[in-house]
């Protein structure tokens, strides 16, 4: 019994190891005989193969995932085999910039694909720390104009001969000008880190400076009485000037080029006129057309034809320069 099911298994055997031989074969013939492609696939596609695992001219969309924040790349980005974008930007081949007659202390600036032109960098931003100024910063400035260097402005404050501190449990108050005067501090006032204020800063109740800027003193002024009202500057000071006469508010018909002002600057319902522009156009004998609007244009009027009685043409007619019909009859 053992010997016949071992003479049974050794054709089966034989029949397995040649199936194998001639798989692995024609995997090699794969491999070596699929074609060489030529063809491109466009941007977010990638290829295809057939039945013997040989790539095919056949393009199908790519579902591309990759999420690259804040890269800008100028000349865009790489493509990897499978047509989707990578995190790497296409390198940039920039000319050398020759420029013979600039000399920047900053290096020279760049266009928007990243290469060097003709042009200086601007200064470098300065950042100045918060510093407490009573008045404006004053800045430091090297040889090429930009600013170095912040800091406060020297302000001298006059001596007062006041009474002794003990008398001012919180010290003495300080001016717009940040000058001790001899007024004593009604509370234990916070230290603050304001921007500059040219004309000081404001105090509130407790005598204790605030971030409030002090308004702009305005000048006094003598001016005539305005029925309406004065015009403010922008420094929110009163002027001279007049204030106009509010317009009124009044319902017109639709005016297609806009309405016409009165004196005061005031819509009216008068309605303006269209201003044709003026062309140069070549010669019509027969003058030109006219837009929608009326406005002459540069496209010649057509000939106003005679008209003729002639004798029956087979053929029909020839016409003239004009475009009107004669009395020849066509060949």
């Amino acid at each position: 019994m053992t010997r016949t099911m071992k003479s049974r298994e050794l054709p089966f055997l034989a029949v397995l190891l040649i199936t194998l031989t001639a798989c692995l074969a024609q995997d090699e013939e794969t491999d070596i005989g699929c074609p060489e492609v030529t063809c491109r696939c466009p941007f977010g596609t990638y290829w295809t193969t057939d039945s013997k695992r040989c790539t095919i001219c056949s393009c199908l969309p790519q579902n591309c995932s990759v999420d690259c924040l804040n890269l800008n790349c100028p000349n865009g980005r790489v493509v990897n085999s499978d047509g989707c974008p990578t995190c790497s930007c296409q390198p940039v081949e920039c000319k050398p910039a020759i420029c013979p007659t600039i000399k920047c202390a900053y290096g020279l600036a760049k266009d928007d694909k990243g290469c060097e032109i003709c042009q200086c960098n601007q200064c470098p931003s300065l950042k100045c720390p918060r510093i407490e100024c009573f008045q404006n910063l004053i800045y430091e400035v090297d040889q090429y104009g930009c600013r170095v260097n912040c800091s406060c402005p020297y302000h001298e404050c006059p001596v007062h001969n006041c009474l002794p501190d003990t008398n001012c449990p919180y010290g003495f108050a300080k001016d717009a000008n940040g000058c001790v005067t001899c007024k004593c501090q009604l509370i234990d006032c916070p230290v603050l880190t304001c921007q500059a204020c040219p004309n000081g800063f404001l105090s509130d109740t407790n005598g204790c400076l605030t971030c409030q800027c002090k308004p702009n003193e305005c000048p006094a002024l003598k001016c005539k009485t305005c029925f309406y009202g004065n015009v403010v500057d922008q420094n929110g000071c009163t002027t001279c000037i007049c204030k106009p006469r509010p317009c009124p508010q009044i319902r017109c018909k639709p005016c297609p080029f806009g309405y016409l002002q009165d004196s005061n600057g005031c819509q009216t319902c008068k309605c303006k006129r269209l201003v044709c522009p003026r062309f140069k156009c070549a010669p019509c004998p027969n003058g030109y057309l006219t837009d929608k609007n009326g406005c002459q244009t540069c496209q010649c009027k057509p000939a106003v034809c005679p008209l003729f009685k002639c004798v029956p043409c087979p053929n029909g007619y020839l016409t003239d320069v004009n475009g009107c019909q004669t009395c020849q009859c066509k060949p």
